[in-house]
């Protein structure tokens, strides 16, 4: 049933691209030449086993989708004050540049003042 299916799903994917998308209605609609008929596919062996090969590879696809959701499903990718980083990091310690206000990075001592370049 997909084999079949997917030949005359090519089928009218040359029809399309042979009369142009902009011709459909006038082919199929009050058309002087008829209906548009399509011949039933030959199903050989070979034919089935691409069409079976193409069936795994979309299901294989399928499962990666689902193990990708399921991954992110469980993932926390932020916290919840917009952060990556863990809830416990913020609250346990802050920047080393906080202890003191007026302490610079850039002072010899605690009570200089900033150098002046």
């Amino acid at each position: 049933m997909i084999a079949t299916t997917s030949c005359l799903l090519v089928q009218v994917r040359n029809f399309i691209s042979d009369i142009g998308l902009e011709n459909m209605g006038k082919r199929l609609v009050n058309s002087r030449e008829g209906k548009v008929s399509f011949s039933k596919p030959p199903m050989t062996i070979d034919l089935l086993m691409e069409f079976g090969q193409m069936v795994v590879a979309e299901q294989e696809n399928v499962k990666r989708v689902q193990l990708a959701d399921a991954y992110l499903a469980g993932a926390e990718l932020a916290g919840s004050s917009g952060t990556s980083l863990p809830e416990d990091v913020g609250a346990r310690s802050a920047s080393p540049y906080s202890a003191s206000r007026d302490a610079s990075p850039y002072s010899a001592s605690r009570d200089a003042s900033p150098r002046s370049w």
